[in-house]
């Protein structure tokens, strides 16, 4: 790797670089020398013999993001200043790919000796992410036409921070407006703000959402139905928000008709984005395309038998078809690769739920989705990940997919191994009932493989 082997600040190893599909790079600025690890070399199509250069480097962008790039190269060996560069290059073999650059200067006696960063192909997240877009996109497009208004308020002071821009066209009120202290209880029609007023309050105590039916008055001064649809949402690493959407039923014969017809809508799109979810993942890991969806068959009867309701069922059985998204990031010679996994190897494995998590975190489903992919690795005892939740902490859903999820694992065809039964499956969940598992999701799945009512496909 000519010379940079050596380097104890780079000493990264070739498995963790090839996994993440990044490589290592250090310019030394006294000699003019620049050194790349083995993946640099695999992501810009070259062969370990080709000698690099700053200006070779720089041949592989455009030639505004090569200037960019040139830019901050010279502050970092001019002024000391570390950066980040996304953009897109066209490498020796005419692969378009995104990446992201990073560097950080080396001082010696008050000077800039070498640069040291990472170089990444960063193309596949890219690519989810404008599929993440393109579905938030048609979600406000399907409110738009709806005459539905998004938005979103922190329960702590219940006032809007942020709605839909088509409030101006539903309400004739401009989004300044609407976000004014008050603005929204003092624009209730006076005979039904006190009901309207008092289930709001009842219902964030209680943390449920709730569906609010009222008038509420426009700029012309009359008065329109609406009804305002309210989920409280839940984020380890932010306060709880409102999240809400007030339809204009005005318009139809029947309220009811209208909600009825603008959740057909909106649930079409949710099933939009877990099609366009589901085939990415399916190009990339047909098998764990396959095991998502054995685990959402196995979640749908587990819920049914515990008694769960229509709409926490549909969203249990969404979230596990798309649980293990994350692992759309993992080389598939590491999730199908048999035997024992490294440490090191065990630890790339578990951040597909945290990168699972950011994939779809600012998507609004309806239902706990980010929380089911993000937490259906965690165990009663506190052993599980990403966050170590234990007991009451874990949702009845997250309980449920965890149990369908290692049973599924466990019994069905891989790969690297065969199938093993649907007995082994049962007994390994009846051994950690109450340490791992919750005993009555056990009782309820044991009970369904008995009955052969589960059975994995692929």
């Amino acid at each position: 790797m000519n010379g940079f082997a050596g380097s104890s600040a780079h000493n990264v190893s070739k498995s963790i670089q090839r996994l993440g599909k990044v490589g290592g790079w250090e310019y030394d600025v006294v000699n003019d020398q620049l050194s790349w690890t083995e993946e640099v070399y695999r992501i810009l199509g070259l062969s370990q013999s080709y000698m690099p250069t700053i200006d070779k480097g720089l041949n592989f962008y455009t030639k505004h993001d090569r200037q960019v790039l040139e830019n901050y190269i010279g502050n970092a060996i001019d002024h000391g200043q570390a950066f980040v560069v996304e953009a897109t290059i066209i490498n020796a073999e005419g692969k378009s790919l995104y990446t992201r650059s990073n560097g950080t200067p080396i001082i010696e006696n008050g000077r800039v000796t070498k640069v040291v960063g990472a170089f990444q192909d960063i193309s596949d997240q890219q690519s989810l992410l404008i599929e993440a877009k393109r579905s938030r996109e048609a979600y406000e497009r399907v409110a738009k036409d709806a005459r539905a208004m998004i938005w979103r308020a922190e329960t702590s002071s219940n006032r809007l921070y942020s709605i839909s821009s088509n409030c101006l066209e539903v309400t004739g009120y401009s989004v300044h407006e609407w976000l004014a202290p008050q603005f929204w209880e003092d624009h209730i029609h006076p005979d039904d703000r006190d009901s309207v007023l008092e289930k709001s309050k009842q219902s964030l105590q209680n943390g449920a959402d709730h569906i609010l039916e009222y008038r509420l008055r426009k700029s012309d001064g009359s008065w329109m139905w609406v009804v305002d649809s309210v989920s409280v949402t839940a984020n380890p690493e932010q306060p709880s928000q409102l999240v809400g959407v007030i339809l204009d039923t005005d318009n139809l014969v029947q309220a009811r008709r209208e909600s009825l017809l603008n959740a057909e809508k909106l649930e079409s799109v949710y099933r939009q984005t877990l099609e366009t979810i589901v085939a990415t993942i399916e190009k990339r890991d047909p098998y764990t395309a396959g095991h998502m969806f054995n685990v959402a068959q196995l979640c749908k009867t587990i819920g049914s038998r515990l008694g769960l309701d229509k709409q926490t069922l549909e969203g249990l059985t969404f979230a596990a078809r798309i649980h293990d998204i994350g692992k759309i990031y993992l080389p598939a010679e590491i999730l199908h690769r048999p035997g024992k996994l490294s440490e090191q190897e065990f630890s790339l494995i578990k951040t597909h739920t945290n990168v699972g998590y950011d994939i779809v975190k600012n998507i609004d489903f309806p239902w706990p989705v980010k929380e089911l992919v993000r937490s259906h690795h965690e165990r009663l005892d506190g052993s599980g990940y990403p966050d170590g939740l234990k007991g009451d902490e874990i949702s009845l859903e997250v309980r449920i997919l965890a149990v369908a999820d290692v049973v599924e694992a466990f019994s069905a065809l891989r790969p690297y191994r065969a199938a093993k039964s649907l007995e082994d499956a049962k007994q390994l969940i009846i051994d950690k009932s109450g340490v791992w598992f919750d005993p009555e999701v056990v009782r309820a799945c044991v009970d369904i493989i008995d009955e052969k009512l589960f059975t994995p496909s692929g």
